[in-house]
Order: structure tokens, then sequence, then C-alpha cells
């Protein structure tokens, strides 16, 4: 009797994921192994490590993945 329910789910992306746990534990620098381009995708938004990089304020030091 008078009651509305509402669901909403949210689809965090791994980007947000990594932005949240950077701002939850308050880190200094981040180190992130990037391989490059995996898909078409990753070329027209950038690779996971580019959309880090972009998203931050930290410091963010990338090591190639041989």
């Amino acid at each position: 009797p008078g009651w509305t329910w509402s669901t909403h789910t949210a689809v965090r992306g791994p980007v947000d994921v990594i932005m949240g746990a950077l701002r939850e534990h308050n880190v200094d620098l981040v180190l992130m192994q990037t391989k490059g381009h995996d898909s078409l995708a990753d070329a027209f938004r950038g690779s996971l490590t580019e959309r880090v990089v972009r998203n931050t304020t930290v410091p963010v030091l990338v090591a190639p993945l041989h």
C-alpha cells in the first residue's frame, strides 16, 4: 500500500573499478602492464591502460608486457 519498487543495476567497467580503488586506497602511484590494443574497440577508445592514464591525476608507470 503506497510502496514503490525500483531496480537499478549499474554496470561498472574496468576503468571505473580501478578509479574507485585508487580513491578508496589513496594510491600514490599506479603500475600497469600493457600489451597494446586487444580489439578494434581498443583502437577507437584506447586500451585499458590509456583510459586509466587519461582519467587519473595519479602518476602511472606503464611497463610493456613481453
